[in-house]
């Protein structure tokens, strides 16, 4: 992310400057289709996952472009995951969507949601309940004590009645004390956010500042409310159509054949909750909008969500029932939106659906649907292209036939593009996906998952008593005693854990990419040590008649051996408990032990020499026992790493049309480069699944359970007559900890990732190592965590720390190092509540928590800062240094204002940028007062969150070089674009070099010159979005014709056929001979596809054709003659 820092200072400044660059305006001529691009596959180093793309169309509306692509998330498959509406790990990328994560309650139910409720209780500095928490009434005592009660009662006032209050509505899920977290993607912007509330005045906290602007609009019922964002180039995007989840409860761990559909569940509070809000119109600052619409017409059935929670009691016996052990399972049913059509100034997208077999409807019509086609329509709806998705099943030839729904999983096989002529017979060759193990996938509800939520068929299947499915809690040891449970450790091979993964890539041009992956690894220090069998005599008679009744090894120095008899009585009789089956002996066939099924296990200190272990059956008949005899010996051996879940990509091959090798590229995540090295991997989530907690155990009074006694909130508690205080284990088959506010980035990473081309090195290597932890001052230091409390992760993890680059013989070549810091000042924290809890719904039974378990968190919102960036190079033997030093000086923009670059001459080369939000008054520039107009335009940008640059100097060693200054203007309906572009060398006077001195109503630039220089006058057709005339050395635009103006705009806003561009160029010819003076460039174009002819300022014109996918084919001069051919040959 840090190298594009850099890269974005120069994009933007160039993006301020394109107004009056005048090459800017004029399109390039067209060039051919791209075909060396396939295969470019970039990697995101840190999480070592490939970024996976498909392009298919690029909206433009002249200032705006919207790319619309498929991509693919390679970071493996999890067992409960359904597949999106194009397959199983792709997504559609064209419109956008802020979707949430409710925590608590909905935050926007007026009445009990954490937006709309007043602040929360106080907290200390250690996040606990910062009022006297003597004040606090105690429910139980208040219950149980009848002079506690009077007490309370008539000394109310020495009570907190309304905190008291909130702490049991929130324990009783009455109202909400958690900030929900909601998740954007749109426009190439993603990341997450938590809202504060209205009365704080709707703060927007996210895990790392930056220049979106985030507006709630309640409309309605407010809890269907929309968004409205606005980036930083005043771009404003609306969300207001939303998907609706309704949710369902079981209390039961049921069976798969119980899972089809709502008839075990019960519908949790009537209550339909917002969980996705989809992007609906793009509202650049220049040029037309885009509008997306929506289908709304089919429900379907979420996947199952299933939790067990146990508490057992410590210090009791192994056989003590739990004391509370329930199942939640919950599901959703979902009201989806799906992108119906993209609609555009000249054109239109439509996305055409089928039903699909992987997903269960919540009835027999509007079933859920699979995205089939793609169609690009110019604005007279003729079919410039298309695109159909292929797609079949993942485990196609073996459902369950219990639940097929939980078996199938939608595949993506392939995508193929149609040209505009003979659709839907005309096609180029596809794109053609594989995957790892397509038929060998799990079902969504297998209990063979790993803590990470992958697959893993090796986990055992681990009853507890009086259970009936195999259970999911950890197994524990703890004060002695063991609990029964299971070890959900993840696939070491990663055979398993890449089922489903996208393999190969085979492109239009029939070459291919090759993904091979690995599983996941993080470093465990101090190392863990392990136990190591190693077999060294083996002998066997099986029950399918094979054997081998001796095998002999040898020992060069005195060795602990161990021995284990394995029987199996497949047929006939069980084996007498004292019959010998086994011995072992030494070279003189001497018996040095036997074993029995009543012994079968030994261990020998042999001294070296020769021995064998031999397997006897005696009477019994062989075929019908199986009997196995082994001698090994044990070793201790350490591992610095442990597996965890899902994959990582291990090497991408590269091939031709001939499936020849072209690149191959290896990835190795250890310190040092070499596979053998020590790992890098940290985090991996946070999957603990256990603790241990004292609690207050009641039990009723068998002569009041059951009476109710009123308190003096108006409800009613049951009397307890004995309280004590426990210890108890706490398991859940869910981990503890949730994730936070940018815990979604919680996955594992990796501090070093060496990057080897060629495979081996040979064409050179690239380190590059991430920042793996804070760097700043801790959030809380006395955080504390209870169950349920979501776990902070710092923004600055997953930055990149350093670039460095070496050659094929590992020598150094050069270094960049990107050094942060966090602006303390701006961190901004929104808090959260948490109780943990149990329901206490055992009859006789009720659980009351301390003081500790009621704890605050915060979200938390940090601004990190490149401080410099140092490169190191090394030319012919000597290492140099250059260092930028970079400066942020003010949050309210969060851009960069100050580059300084120390060479190795000791030169400060030094550049500022002023926005502005840096202008505070028309005063305050250096070079020159603004004027009332100038400063009143600087002050809309700011109000339409345009950060753009307004001025920028120059500076070497402290001395000012140059000066730039833009001035804008408001030229109306809140057109707010430059006027002039001024300059000075050193501490001269600032002076006008270019004026812009006209825009159309999209804000395209129709006339600008230099100062006391001839004018160039732009003329845009196509609905404004093309330039169609370029006239230089003209007075002004007032100078020339309206009515030829009028004329050439009318035929190119109705050209879409050759006749009406035959039209188009008529009017731009009488244009052009009514201007003797001025020198007349002119185009004409298929919209939507490229420029179709230009004629330069001398009269000589060229002619561009395309084929049927819209590529160009043929230039052609005026005569006619043939300058340009483009073949597209693909293999076969």
């Amino acid at each position: 992310m840090t190298i594009f820092l850099v890269i974005a200072i120069v994009g933007q400044y160039v993006e301020a400057q394109g107004d009056y660059l005048q090459t800017k305006i004029i399109p390039p001529s067209p060039t051919a289709a791209a075909l060396g691009a396939y295969g470019d596959i970039p990697i995101g180093y840190y999480t070592g996952t490939p970024n996976i793309s498909i392009p298919l169309f690029e909206i433009n509306t002249g200032s705006y472009s919207l790319p619309i692509s498929l991509s693919y998330n390679a970071s493996s498959v999890r067992v409960a995951e359904d597949a999106s509406w194009v397959g199983l790990g792709w997504s559609l990328n064209a419109g956008g969507v802020i979707t949430r994560s409710i925590r608590g309650l909905d935050d926007l139910n007026s009445y009990k949601g954490y937006y709309y409720l007043p602040a929360l209780p106080l907290n200390d500095v250690e996040n606990y309940y910062g009022g006297n928490w003597n004040h606090i009434i105690d429910f139980e005592r208040y219950a149980t004590d009848l002079s506690y009660r009077q007490y309370v009662e008539t000394n109310l006032e020495s009570f907190d009645p309304t905190d008291s209050n909130f702490f049991m509505e929130v324990n009783l899920g009455l109202v909400d004390a958690e900030p929900d977290i909601y998740y954007y993607n749109f426009a190439g912007y993603t990341g997450s956010f938590v809202m504060g509330k209205l009365a704080d005045g709707s703060p927007i906290i996210m895990p790392e500042k930056n220049n979106l602007k985030f507006e709630y609009i309640p409309v309605g019922s407010v809890s269907l409310g929309k968004w409205k964002v606005t980036a930083p180039d005043g771009t404003i995007f609306y969300f207001n159509t939303t998907e609706l989840t309704e949710g369902y409860v079981s209390h039961t761990d049921l069976p798969e054949s119980d899972l089809k559909g709502l008839t075990k569940f019960q519908n949790t509070y009537n209550d339909l909750s917002v969980s996705s809000w989809y992007l609906d119109k793009i509202e650049p600052v220049k040029g037309s909008g885009i509008e997306f619409n929506y289908a709304s017409n089919s429900k379907s059935l979420g996947l199952v969500n299933r939790q067990q929670t146990r508490y057992d009691r410590i210090p009791t016996s192994d056989n003590d029932p739990a004391l509370l052990n329930y199942f939640d399972l919950s599901r959703q049913v979902i009201y989806h939106q799906n992108l119906s059509s993209i609609e555009f100034e000249n054109g239109k997208i439509t996305f055409l659906t089928g039903t699909r077999n992987d997903i269960q409807g919540l009835w027999s019509t509007n079933l859920p649907q699979k995205l089939e086609s793609i169609q690009v329509y110019n604005k007279k709806n003729q079919l410039l292209k298309a695109f159909e998705l292929g797609h079949d099943y993942f485990n196609s030839v073996a459902t369950n036939g219990i639940n097929t729904y939980a078996s199938l999983r939608l595949k993506l096989n392939s995508v193929t593009e149609y040209g505009k002529s003979g659709y839907p017979f005309y096609k180029s060759d596809p794109y053609i996906f594989t995957y790892y193990n397509p038929n060998g996938l799990p079902t969504k509800y297998s209990r063979k998952v790993d803590s990470w939520g992958y697959y893993n068929p090796g986990i055992p299947d681990v009853y507890i008593e009086n259970e009936t499915y195999p259970t999911q809690l950890p197994a524990v040891n703890t004060s002695g005693r063991s609990f029964v449970g299971v070890d959900r450790k993840a696939d070491e091979t990663g055979k398993y854990s890449r089922s489903g993964m996208l393999e190969t890539i085979t492109y239009p041009t029939k070459g291919s990419t090759k993904f091979i992956y690995e599983p996941n690894r993080r470093a465990i220090s101090p190392p863990d040590s392990y136990t190591v069998n190693n077999t060294i005599g083996y002998a066997f008679s099986d029950d399918q008649g094979e054997k081998q009744l001796t095998d002999p090894f040898t020992l060069s120095s005195t060795t602990t051996v161990k021995f284990h008899l394995y029987t199996l009585a497949t047929y006939g009789s069980p084996i007498p408990e004292t019959q010998i089956l086994g011995y072992i002996k030494n070279s003189s066939n001497q018996i040095l032990g036997s074993f029995t099924t009543s012994s079968p296990d030994a261990t020998l200190s042999l001294a070296s020499g020769s021995y064998y272990v031999e397997v006897d059956l005696g009477n019994l008949n062989d075929g019908d026992y199986d009997v196995q005899l082994y001698a090994y010996t044990e070793s201790t051996e350490y591992r610095d790493y442990e597996i965890v879940g899902g994959n990582r990509i291990k090497e991408i091959k590269n091939y031709d049309t001939d499936g020849q090798e072209v690149a191959y590229k290896k990835f190795i995540y250890t310190e040092n480069g070499y596979e053998s090295g020590a790992a890098t991997g940290f985090g991996g989530g946070f999957t603990k699944q256990h603790e241990t907690r004292g609690v207050y155990f009641h039990e009723d009074d068998p002569f009041t359970s059951g009476q109710q006694f009123p308190s003096f909130w108006g409800d009613y508690l049951y009397v307890p007559y004995s309280t004590t205080s426990e210890l108890y284990l706490v398991r859940k088959s869910n981990p503890i900890y949730t994730l936070g506010l940018g815990g979604q980035s919680g996955s594992i990473g990796y501090k070093n990732v060496y990057v080897l081309e060629g495979g081996d090195g040979s064409g050179g290597l690239t380190k590059y190592s991430y920042y793996s932890s804070s760097i700043s001052s801790p959030i809380n230091p006395f955080y504390f965590y209870i169950p349920g409390l979501p776990i902070y992760r710092d923004p600055i993890i997953g930055k990149l720390k350093s670039v460095e680059f070496l050659n094929s013989d590992r020598q150094f070549l050069k270094r960049e190092e990107y050094v942060y810091q966090e602006v303390e000042s701006e961190r901004d924290i929104v808090k959260g509540l948490k109780i943990f809890s149990d329901r206490g719904s055992y009859p006789g039974l009720h659980l009351h928590q301390d003081y500790e378990s009621i704890k605050f968190y915060d979200n938390v919102s940090k601004w990190y800062v490149l401080g410099s960036k140092i490169v190191t190079e090394d030319l012919g033997g000597d290492n140099i240094v250059t260092v930028q030093n970079y400066d942020y000086e003010n949050p309210d923009h969060f851009q960069l204002t100050k580059t300084g670059i120390l060479d190795s001459k000791g030169d400060n080369i030094e550049s500022k940028t002023i926005y502005p939000s840096d202008i505070p008054d028309k005063f305050s520039l250096q070079g020159g007062t603004l004027t009332d107009l100038e400063f009143g335009a600087v002050q809309d940008l700011i109000s339409q969150n345009r950060i753009v640059p307004i001025q920028t100097e120059s500076y070497k060693n402290s001395v000012l070089l140059s000066r730039q200054r833009t001035l804008y203007k408001d030229w109306g309906s809140g057109l707010v674009l430059p006027k002039e572009v001024q300059t000075s060398k050193g501490t001269g006077t600032l002076k006008t070099q270019v004026v812009f001195h006209k825009y159309d109503g999209y804000g395209n630039l129709q006339e600008i010159s230099k100062v006391n220089g001839p004018h160039t006058v732009y003329i845009w057709g196509y609905n404004g979005q093309y330039p169609i005339a370029k006239i230089e050395n003209v007075a002004s635009y007032g100078s020339i014709s309206s009515s030829l103006i009028d004329a050439v705009v009318t035929a190119s806003n109705s050209d879409y056929s050759e006749s009406s561009e035959n039209s188009l160029r008529t009017a731009l010819e009488n244009l052009r001979n009514s201007l003797p003076d001025a020198m007349v460039t002119t185009y004409t174009y298929d919209p939507l596809v490229g420029v179709t002819s230009i004629c330069d300022s001398k009269g000589v014109k060229s002619s561009y054709a395309y084929d049927n996918f819209n590529r160009l084919r043929f230039v052609k001069d005026e005569t006619n003659k043939l300058l340009q051919e483009n073949r597209y040959h693909y293999k076969n």
